[in-house]
């Protein structure tokens, strides 16, 4: 409880004061004691037409669900993902990438790669090579 409100009852005395045409945002945040970010908050939710608690971690903790809708909204919003732009490496490149004597930005510009597609997919490479070599089972004597 702060100041005789709880934050559940603050809530809703801020949405009474915000319906009033005549209070600022800044007068509401003094009388209420709640910071002014607080309370532009939940005068954007009001505007928006969305509930003033999604942001809350208790909220969000205990409805996992609503607020896993919300994030499909926003997901489903935004700029699709083209799968198919990705293409494989050739054998050529990668015997390139392992064993040539030429820096990473000349590589990158011989292959048309990033430098740091190469630096990653050699790291990959060595590491899945050290794999295969450990656990390759020894001859039987």
């Amino acid at each position: 409880m702060m100041n005789g409100v709880e934050t559940g009852g603050k809530v809703v005395l801020i949405k009474e004061l915000l319906k009033q045409q005549n209070v600022s945002v800044r007068e509401i945040s003094r009388k209420v004691n709640a910071s002014y970010n607080y309370v532009s908050h939940i005068k954007s939710c009001l505007i928006k037409n969305l509930p003033t608690h999604l942001h809350q971690k208790k909220f969000r903790s205990r409805n996992p669900k609503k607020r896993n809708k919300y994030r499909k909204e926003n997901y489903d919003k935004g700029a699709k993902y083209n799968y198919c732009s990705h293409r494989g490496y050739l054998k050529q490149e990668e015997e390139l990438i392992l064993k040539s004597k030429e820096t990473d930005r000349e590589l990158a510009k011989l292959i048309g790669r990033s430098v740091k597609a190469i630096q990653a997919k050699r790291a990959k490479m060595k590491k899945n090579s050290i794999l295969i070599v450990e656990n390759t089972p020894e001859p039987a004597t």
